[in-house]
Formats: structure tokens, sequence, C-alpha cells
């Protein structure tokens, strides 16, 4: 009669198999779920400045030729803005925004944000470029004229 021989302690080949098939799985969904957190950050971006973009349209809409002089202040007062928009640390990011006259005459306006990382800067720079005069990404400031 044979003897059995014992299998040595430890991990079989399928065991290991197995194991990192799990760690796989787990690692696509984190960064799946990862990339819907800045995808979500990207959306509420663009909102914001979309929303602003509004304010500073009916900025010139109550009678104005140029945007020179517009700011949060000056939008705050004339109820342009949506109640509790801050500009300082609001951004999806938590860096700021701005608003401010540019081109000849003022008769642009440009947002811009701060503290945007990479992806996102250009993701939003991407999204605004049909639709803006301009839009650009560099060292953390996303910036868009209308």
């Amino acid at each position: 009669m044979r003897k059995r021989t014992r299998s040595r302690p430890g991990l079989a080949l399928t065991d290991v198999a197995i194991a990192i098939g799990v760690l796989a799985v787990l690692l696509a969904a984190v960064t799946s779920a990862l990339g819907a957190i800045e995808n979500g950050r990207v959306n509420a971006a663009e909102r914001s400045v979309e929303t602003l973009n509004g304010a500073a349209i009916n900025w010139l809409s109550n009678g104005r030729y140029s945007y020179a002089g517009i700011s949060f202040g000056a939008l705050r007062t004339e109820s342009l803005l949506p109640p509790g928009f801050t500009e300082a640390g609001s951004n999806p990011w938590g860096g700021n925004y701005t608003i401010q006259a540019s081109g000849s005459g003022n008769n642009q306006v440009t947002i811009t944000l701060t503290n945007v990382p990479d992806g996102g800067g250009n993701a939003l720079a991407r999204k605004f470029s049909p639709r803006a005069r301009s839009a650009s990404y560099s060292n953390g400031i996303f910036s868009v004229t209308f």
C-alpha cells in the first residue's frame, strides 16, 4: 500500500489566483468610484461657471453696454447671483472663483477658478472651448472668457 504524503502548508496556486482576481475587481470598483467623483466635480464647476455667465449676461441686460464694474459684490447688490453663492473657497476643489471685465472696451467677461487639478481643468477647457471665446487651463487655474 502506498502511503499518502502530506502536502506542504501554504497557499495553492488557485488560492493565489482567486486572491488576485478579487483584488483586481476591488481596484476596478475603487477606480470607477474615484472617476465618478471627479466627473461630479467637473459638472458642478461647469454649472457654476454657467451660473456666473448668466449673471453677467443679466448684468448687461440691466441697461449696461459693457462689463465694466462687474464683481461679485455688484452682482449680489443687483440680486443676480443665487443665494449662498460664494466666490471664496467654493469651487468643487476648494479654490476661488473670480469674475472680471476683459477685452477691448470691457465687452467680454472672464471667469476663473483656482486650485483646479489637471484632469478637472483640462476637462473644463474641453467642455467650454466650443461655446466660449476662449477656455484654457494652466498651473491649477482654469479661465474662460465669454
